[in-house]
């Protein structure tokens, strides 16, 4: 199953339930489902193709350090190694980048090419992030980010 259909399979199982929050706005499964095909009706707008795919997780790191990273996760592995993805990726970080301040940017980023799921540990069976497990997971891609050129 891809990581898209668990999303929207919990959504269906759970709509009452918090899917995530971010300050003091917290979105129950049927709101993070509405705004995820909103999204997705604008990337379709935007030129990608239905059944296309796009980085759907991304962490961002850094907590501590002095510039934040993020480790991107694609839908399909492969793109991990697809330059013209990598580039696509860098263009949209760089996007976001413009409505950030400075100390907001992500600075460096990394594909992987696994994928997180509740069965390799990363997410909980409701599909939350394990940060810690994440982090020790990709300790070796995360020092890279922050290592000195």
């Amino acid at each position: 199953m891809t990581t898209i259909g668990a999303f929207f399979e919990t959504a269906g199982r759970h709509p009452g339930r918090l899917a995530w929050k971010h300050g003091r706005h917290e979105w129950t499964w049927e709101e993070a489902a509405r705004d995820v095909r909103r999204v997705a009706r604008a990337l379709i707008a935007l030129g990608v193709a239905p059944g296309g795919s796009v980085a759907i997780v991304g962490v961002v790191v850094g907590d501590g350090r002095k510039h934040l990273g993020a480790l991107i996760v694609p839908e399909l592995p492969p793109q991990a190694s697809d330059p013209d993805f990598l580039a696509h990726v860098g263009r949209e970080i760089e996007a976001i980048n413009g409505q950030l301040a400075s100390f907001e940017s992500i600075k460096k980023f990394r594909v992987l090419a696994g994928s997180f799921s509740v069965e390799s540990g990363e997410l909980t069976p409701t599909l939350k992030l394990k940060r810690k497990v994440v982090s020790e997971k990709y300790a070796r891609e995360i020092e890279e980010l922050f290592a000195q050129k």
